[in-house]
C-alpha cells in the first residue's frame, strides 16, 4: 500500500509539473475570427499574448494569469490585462464545476468601432464596473455604466452626427445585454450586445434618422432597411474559449 501510495504521489506530481510547463496556447488556442494573436510567451499560469485580436478588435498586448490554487478547489478563475491596442483596460473570467460563470471589469475601453470589414468608426466606448453572474445556464445579475461618442464622430463617415450614447449592463432572459441608447434632433440610435451564458453573443444596432446620405451610407455598411429605420445584427463569440 505504502509503495502504491508512493507512486501516486510521484505520479501526480510529475502531472502538475508537466502542466506548469505547458505553454499558454494549451489553454488559449487560436480560433480564427474570435481570439487570434501573432505569438505568446509563459506558461498557462503567467502568459503574455502579443499581437492579439478580439473578434474585429485589434488588441493589442494581453497579459494573462491562472491560479492553480483556485483551479484545484474547483473553481477558474482568469484574469487578463490589455494594452497598447484598441481594448484597454482588465478583465477577469471566473467560473465553477457547476456550470456558473462570471464577467468581471473595472474599466475597459474599446477604441473605434468596426461596422463591417470596411468600415470602422472612430471614436472610443467605455464601460465601467461590469459584473455579469450566470447561474444554472441564466443572467441572474448584471451591472455596469456605458458610455460612448463613437457616434458623435461619424459625420466623416457617414455625413451624419449621431448622439452621445449612455447606458448600462442588465439581464435579458438567459443573457446578459450591454445597452446603449441615445437621441439628438439628428435622429434615435439603440444598440445591445446580447451575451449568452454559453459564450455566444448577438451585437444589434437600430437607428432611426431621415437623411438620404445617411441612408446610403448605412445601407453600404449593411443595415437593412426596415420601419422607417436600419437594423444591423451580427453574431459573434465573447468567451475565447
Amino acid at each position: 500500500m505504502m509503495h502504491a501510495w508512493r507512486i501516486f504521489v510521484f505520479l501526480t506530481a510529475l502531472a502538475v509539473s508537466a502542466a506548469a510547463l505547458a505553454p499558454a496556447a494549451f489553454v488559449l488556442r487560436q480560433r480564427p475570427g474570435v481570439f487570434t494573436y501573432a505569438s505568446s510567451e509563459g506558461s498557462i499560469w503567467s502568459a503574455q499574448f502579443h499581437g492579439v485580436r478580439l473578434g474585429a478588435l485589434q488588441a493589442g498586448e494581453m497579459s494573462w494569469r491562472f491560479s492553480l490554487k483556485d483551479l484545484l478547489q474547483g473553481k477558474l478563475i482568469a484574469r487578463m490585462d490589455f494594452s497598447g491596442g484598441e481594448i484597454e483596460g482588465d478583465a477577469t473570467l471566473l467560473g465553477n464545476w457547476r456550470g456558473d460563470r462570471r464577467l468581471v471589469a473595472h474599466a475597459l475601453t474599446l477604441r473605434g468601432a468596426p461596422v463591417s470589414q470596411t468600415l470602422k468608426l472612430p471614436g472610443a466606448t467605455t464601460i465601467g464596473n461590469l459584473d455579469i453572474f450566470f447561474r444554472g445556464g441564466q443572467c441572474v445579475n448584471a451591472r455596469g455604466n456605458l458610455f460612448s461618442d463613437v457616434l458623435v464622430r461619424t459625420s466623416a463617415a457617414w455625413r451624419w452626427q449621431g448622439p452621445q450614447l449612455r447606458g448600462a449592463a442588465i439581464c435579458a432572459g438567459e443573457a446578459a445585454r450591454l445597452d446603449l441608447s441615445g437621441a439628438s434632433d439628428s435622429g434615435s440610435v439603440r444598440a445591445g450586445l446580447d451575451l449568452s451564458p454559453d459564450g455566444r453573443g448577438v451585437w444589434r444596432v437600430e437607428v432611426q434618422a431621415r437623411k438620404p446620405e445617411l441612408a446610403a451610407a448605412l445601407g453600404a455598411a449593411g443595415f437593412a432597411q426596415e420601419a422607417g429605420g436600419y437594423r444591423l445584427s451580427k453574431d459573434l463569440r465573447w468567451l475565447p474559449f
